[in-house]
């Protein structure tokens, strides 16, 4: 997944960037606030590219192979103590500044990596090596807390940023999906081999994260991924039995609906695509049952053109206790019935 990333110039661009601004900000600290010790620059120089070499490798997933996460954290912590041994003991906080930068892009980085324990772990160990550096110059243990504020408050900020990338590129990859399903009309007509291609390039699309998690991620699956993996296969088995009921208001509210603990059945017995009247009073229908559901059986059936009812919707109930319900559409009228 990475090398994908790096073949983009946008991605290499920035990465450029990101080493440029960093080497000038040590150009600036060393320069105005650490010990200018003969040569001294430039061992350290070296592990801080080698960590961040090491943390930016490009690799078939976003998470790192698991013996090189325990490298990168060695090396970040002879880094750091290398910095504090450069520090006089006569200088203001600012001076501590570009350690605390160094380790926070650090950890940033492995959490933007899906890594959720090594990044606090290397976090939590900087945290006692600047504690460690403070006390022997005295400062008080106020200033040392507040140090560490905004850093944590970054860290924590981080994982909610990866969490919304995460929520976007799923809605990305819906989005593609249902693009290629509203030109699936147009490539039947194109030819069979048209057709199977489209449909490779759909399954791909859908799948193409969780099989390179599977390829080439050695570590244990978690039980997050396990339910990941079910809820995407349950949606691709939606895109093939309901390919003319889902639309993206209806997958999005199926895919949280069964996140809430839902079973969900969409069914085309109708084997074309629905009348456009039809569309505009199934989509509400079926978005407003989804939301509302919190267990149970809802299943969403398209009948073939001939039948008086076009779609029917049932729900189970949410509970034992509660009565199942259902939203019939009238097949010419659109009207709709509830019992």
């Amino acid at each position: 997944m990475l090398n994908q990333y790096y073949s983009h110039r946008l991605f290499r661009t920035g990465v450029g960037v990101f080493f440029a601004l960093g080497l000038f900000s040590f150009y600036i600290w060393y320069s105005q606030f650490a010990l200018m010790s003969p040569l001294a620059w430039v061992p350290l120089l070296a592990c801080i590219i080698l960590s961040f070499t090491l943390i930016l490798f490009p690799t078939n997933t976003k998470r790192l192979p698991f013996f090189i996460t325990p490298l990168i954290l060695l090396i970040a912590m002879v880094t750091l103590q290398m910095m504090l041994l450069l520090l006089p003991h006569n200088l203001t906080q600012l001076s501590i500044l570009f350690p605390l930068i160094y380790s926070l892009s650090m950890c940033s980085t492995l959490i933007l990596r899906d890594h959720a324990v090594s990044p606090w772990v290397l976090f939590a160990l900087s945290m006692l090596l600047v504690l460690k550096w403070h006390l022997d110059v005295f400062i008080s243990s106020l200033s040392i807390a507040a140090e560490f504020l905004v850093p944590t408050a970054i860290l924590g900020g981080m994982h909610v940023f990866k969490h919304q990338i995460q929520q976007a590129s799923h809605k990305a990859r819906q989005s593609r999906i249902l693009l290629q399903h509203a030109e699936f009309g147009r490539e039947h007509e194109e030819g069979v081999s048209s057709v199977a291609a489209h449909r490779v390039q759909e399954v791909r699309s859908l799948t193409e994260d969780m099989l390179h998690r599977i390829a080439y991620n050695r570590e244990p699956v978690t039980s997050d991924e396990i339910n990941e993996f079910r809820f995407t296969e349950a949606q691709l088995r939606d895109t093939i039995r309901g390919r003319h009921i889902v639309n993206k208001q209806i997958l999005e509210a199926t895919m949280a609906a069964r996140r809430r603990g839902a079973k969900v059945d969409i069914l085309d017995e109708r084997g074309e695509p629905l009348p456009p009247h039809i569309v505009e009073v199934l989509t509400p229908c079926a978005v407003d049952l989804l939301d509302d559901a919190y267990g149970g059986t809802i299943t969403i059936r398209a009948f073939p053109p001939d039948d008086p009812t076009a779609v029917m919707l049932v729900h189970d109930g949410n509970s034992e206790d509660d009565e199942p319900s259902a939203i019939e559409i009238a097949q010419h009228s659109g009207e709709i019935e509830r019992f």
